[in-house]
């Protein structure tokens, strides 16, 4: 039956420190009596760990098995660095679907290399495209003819928004076998956390790396505003791993200053629920993005979420019914002193966020992928 199928999940970086994503999406196949193994690199928050200390965290994702193979960083002056990992190619013959992620990822073209050496096995490509790769491609030919290779010996690319599968098409990536995934969410268990407001208190949050991307800096001015505004009023959290050391240091010891405000650093899952219980507006402030979880995550706890007015945010919130889209910084403190001085407003936004984001549950979102999985076998003739 299809619940015997071999899943091998090949990705440059599997963060089993935490249970969202690429791991819980092993973790749910597993659950549901698929053969799933996951093979990744040791690298993790821009470091290279010693396996011993994955031990630990790959356990959060049993029944699925990991493998973290030999790992070589390369650095690069512009550009993230290229994570490299040894797993034995042969090892892959024995399973039906190789499912990778990312382009122009290390994973993409171990999978490719092992859909072109043992043809029974089928290839699934999560793209990952967002508009500077796009644009990217567009405009080096050299770099679109490497990163195209994957995708076309890819026989299902999977794409989590509409516009992804737009760019793909434009791209030459035949449009038959793109198939739309949404990222998946607890829903279930978010969507239990109470969004009605407590004291008089608002609490602001932002949960993420503390990097560039992230745009945590476009925070500090207007939130300094806003505290020394309404002191008695605000409240102000943030959380999450401090992967670039130089930025966070240029941000967090402007706010510690503020009695009122509070750094958490890198939380574990079950403290994330905390969190969202703890907030009652989420901000987003990334430069660019291609699906972030906490938006949805926000969401689906019924919190008021201000982001970046980017792809593919701009898909998940309609503005100014489930949640906030900013074009320039200003607006962080326009549209949050707007809703300070009309609480009721966040919880109206917050209840049409929960039920926009609804099909990002677990269930819905693991059918998909099953179905995907049986369809690539079917045209296996198996």
């Amino acid at each position: 039956t299809s619940k015997q199928l071999r899943v091998c999940y090949l990705t440059d970086i599997f963060e089993s420190n935490f249970l969202r994503d690429r791991p819980m999406l092993t973790y749910l196949l597993a659950k549901n009596g698929y053969d799933v193994l996951a093979v990744s690199s040791t690298y993790l928050n821009g470091k290279l760990l010693k396996k011993s200390l994955f031990q630990k965290w790959d356990k959060t994702v049993y029944p699925a098995r990991v493998v973290r193979a030999n790992t070589i960083k390369i650095q690069r002056v512009y550009s993230p660095p290229v994570i490299l990992f040894f797993p034995f190619i042969i090892f892959f013959k024995k399973f039906n679907i190789i499912h990778v992620h990312g382009i122009g990822t290390f994973a993409s073209f171990l999978g490719m290399l092992t859909r072109l050496l043992f043809h029974k096995v089928k290839l699934v490509m999560n793209a990952d495209m967002n508009e500077s790769t796009f644009l990217h491609i567009t405009k080096t030919t050299l770099y679109k003819f490497i990163m195209m290779l994957p995708f076309k010996v890819a026989d299902a690319v999977v794409v989590y928004t509409s516009r992804e599968k737009d760019y793909l098409i434009k791209i030459g990536i035949n449009k038959t076998k793109i198939h739309q995934i949404p990222m998946s969410i607890r829903f279930e268990e978010l969507s239990k956390i109470s969004n009605r407001l407590g004291s008089d208190e608002i609490v602001l949050g932002f949960l993420g790396k503390m990097q560039q991307v992230k745009g945590v800096h476009r925070l500090v001015e207007p939130l300094s505003r806003l505290i020394n505004k309404y002191p008695n009023k605000v409240k102000v959290i943030f959380a999450g791993p401090s992967e670039d050391s130089h930025y966070s240091s240029s941000i967090i010891p402007h706010l510690t200053k503020f009695p009122n405000f509070k750094y958490l650093g890198s939380l574990p899952l079950e403290s994330v629920d905390e969190f969202y219980k703890l907030c009652n507006i989420v901000f987003v402030p990334s430069l660019s993005e291609t699906c972030p979880a906490v938006p949805l995550e926000a969401m689906a706890a019924g919190k008021c979420v201000i982001a970046s007015n980017i792809p593919p945010i701009d898909k998940f919130i309609e503005h100014e019914k489930s949640g906030i889209l900013i074009d320039n910084d200003e607006q962080f403190y326009e549209y949050t002193e707007l809703l300070l001085n009309n609480p009721n407003l966040i919880v109206k936004i917050g209840n049409e966020a929960r039920k926009k984001v609804a099909h990002h549950s677990q269930k819905d979102v693991i059918s998909m992928y099953e179905r995907l999985y049986d369809f690539l076998q079917g045209s296996n003739g198996t």
